[in-house]
């Protein structure tokens, strides 16, 4: 009789042990995950999109017209804030690590505003008085083009149209010296730097008559 109580507890004793050991594993194993999930997440790195270009100033004495810009709109692929990668002909992948701080199409259509109003082509609409000129653009492509190792490329294509008559594309691709979320960048400031300016320089033509 001794003998089996004895048995008993050290059965009961064990299996205490053991309840207390697997209890132990499961909070090592959700801290783990907790670090883990707060590594992953300090590791994801949000960008802007700017441009650096001094307009140069139209000599305009007379009222200026103006202009509604309307946000552009965005390629169904590139929708998300998410980089896009471009590896092979039909074959593309979007990076969760590395995005956009806000849309892009919402960054890109500031700049080009900015750009028309401080090189006095046009000026703001007042929001209860009909524009003069009304802005429509779409972002066709905005993805990195790591098909060839050790050529990278930014690849941005934009469709500007002013009055929705005069439709402009413009499709630029520049070489970038790594295939990382901060080269990319860079690279696509430069090429909204080049369209935008392109774009500029265009109407400031046609306004002079030339």
């Amino acid at each position: 009789m001794k003998n089996n109580l004895l048995s008993t507890q050290g059965f009961w004793g064990l299996k205490k042990r053991l309840l207390v050991m697997l209890a132990m594993a499961g909070t090592l194993v959700l801290v783990a995950g907790c670090f883990s999930f707060q590594r992953n997440i300090s590791e994801k790195k949000l960008y802007s999109l700017g441009t650096k270009i001094v307009p140069t100033v139209a000599s305009v004495h007379a009222p200026l017209p103006t202009l509604l810009v309307k946000e552009f709109d965005m390629a169904p692929m590139y929708m998300a804030n998410s980089f896009v990668y471009r590896r092979d002909e039909f074959q593309f992948e979007t990076d969760y690590f590395n995005e956009f701080i806000i849309p892009p199409q919402r960054m890109i259509t500031a700049a080009v505003k900015r750009a028309l109003f401080d090189a006095r082509l046009f000026s703001p609409a007042f929001p209860d008085k009909p524009a003069d000129h009304r802005l429509q653009g779409r972002i066709n492509r905005l993805y990195g083009d790591f098909r060839q190792p050790g050529h990278p490329l930014a690849v941005m294509e934009i469709s500007l149209a002013l009055d929705a008559t005069d439709e402009k594309t413009f499709s630029k691709e520049t070489a970038i010296k790594e295939s990382t979320p901060q080269a990319l960048v860079g690279g696509w400031n430069r090429l909204l730097d080049e369209i935008i300016q392109e774009f500029v320089n265009s109407l400031d033509r046609n306004n002079s008559g030339s």
